[in-house]
């Protein structure tokens, strides 16, 4: 049990760092979910935000491992570690929602947009020539869902009537199906979580490409690479999602045992790993990108340049604050976009105004509902 407490510790300390570095991979145009014109990307108060919000991020996160420590030893690790974990998120958000509050009440009370020409640009090409996806990352999810289907036919009649489909933290079985529901539980989860997520790794291609007025063919470069980074990452995911069912599959089908801890460890841990690995990759990639155009860095400063290029008139894209919750949930019905970056985090947010976001939504809770009812109402 204290090796599951040790993987939510890991996991945590991943996230804690993810939201550390977070500040200097956005735009600087957008420090915490704020739109800012670029004159003011440094101002005192987005500095001074950034220093007391990674203040924050460690607090959080010393007090979460003190507190799921404690409870991993007094009560149980599985509640520590789960505790440690929610405790930490809940804190992290409120804590980069303090920041951003922050910054967007001196913007109000500044009035910085006040005498800015507000503008949209837009690269129509990136819906026209999203790119051709690598062929390599979309078969792998593909075969390892072929590969299920091959087990569950072999298998199928050398399994017993009532076959274990369920196990718990230590590795015995704790819920039974029939035989054909054990072999084809599986495959389709597998295939719809497949479309799904290829799906929307072609989907990002397309979705707006907002860029920065103060320079916009830097941004238009930047922001293409990070979708095909995006796209690469979603396949990657597809692959290990596939895995750990698979891994399930050859547990369900008695081919792995069933019974040991190390099984349960393994479904567990291997996913969780490989996904923290791919998401530092991506971290590393994007600020790569970032420091090979310094017009788009977080850290440097933009002013000189936005000054030389707006001495008649100051530009910036158009403040659309209201659109957006937080600066994480983003509403906007007049839009008929579905995807849409994310201002504060890695990869898309979807536009919660639009029908076909809110059909995706749906599906996706739908296929969470399936995973966890289904299996119990063929048991």
């Amino acid at each position: 049990m204290i090796t599951l407490y040790v993987v939510f510790s890991i996991l945590l300390l991943f996230i804690l760092g993810l939201y550390w570095f977070m500040p200097a991979i956005m735009p600087p145009t957008l420090p915490f979910g704020v739109r800012v014109p670029p004159d003011r990307s440094d101002a005192a108060v987005i500095t001074g935000a950034s220093r007391d919000y990674r203040v924050g991020v460690l607090v959080s996160g010393l007090l979460s491992l003190a507190i799921g420590w404690f409870c991993a030893q007094t009560i149980s690790p599985i509640l520590g570690g789960s505790g440690e974990l929610i405790l930490a998120l809940v804190l992290l958000m409120l804590n980069y929602y303090s920041a951003h509050l922050r910054i967007k009440r001196v913007k109000a009370r500044e009035r910085w947009y006040e005498g800015v020409h507000q503008v949209i640009i837009a690269d129509t090409e990136a819906h026209t020539q999203p790119g051709k996806p690598n062929k390599a990352l979309l078969l792998l999810p593909v075969l390892l869902f072929v590969i299920m289907v091959v087990i569950a036919i072999v298998r199928y009649t050398a399994l017993p009537a009532q076959v274990p489909t369920h196990f718990g933290l230590n590795g015995e079985p704790d819920r039974w199906s029939s035989r054909l529901t054990a072999v084809i539980m599986m495959p389709a989860i597998g295939a719809c979580m497949t479309a799904l997520l290829i799906w929307i790794s072609l989907a990002v291609t397309r979705a707006r490409q907002q860029i920065e007025p103060s320079n916009p063919q830097a941004d238009i470069q930047y922001q293409r690479k990070v979708r095909q980074l995006m796209r690469n990452m979603i396949l990657w995911i597809a692959t290990f999602v596939n895995l750990t069912f698979l891994l399930v599959e050859l547990n369900i089908t008695l081919v792995l045992p069933t019974n040991t801890d190390n099984m349960s460890l393994l479904l567990l841990l291997s996913p969780t790993l490989l996904i923290i690995v791919l998401l530092a990759v991506m971290l590393y990639e994007i600020r790569k990108l970032r420091a090979h155009m310094p017009s788009l860095s977080s850290t440097g400063r933009t002013n000189e340049k936005y000054t030389a290029m707006n001495q008649a008139e100051r530009v910036a894209a158009r403040d659309d604050d209201r659109y957006w919750l937080a600066g994480m949930i983003y509403y906007n019905p007049e839009d008929p976009a579905v995807w849409v970056s994310k201002r504060f985090g890695i990869g898309y947010t979807i536009n919660f105004g639009n029908l076909t976001a809110k059909i995706i939504s749906v599906a996706f809770v739908v296929i969470i509902i399936a995973i966890t009812v289904v299996p119990r109402l063929f048991k």
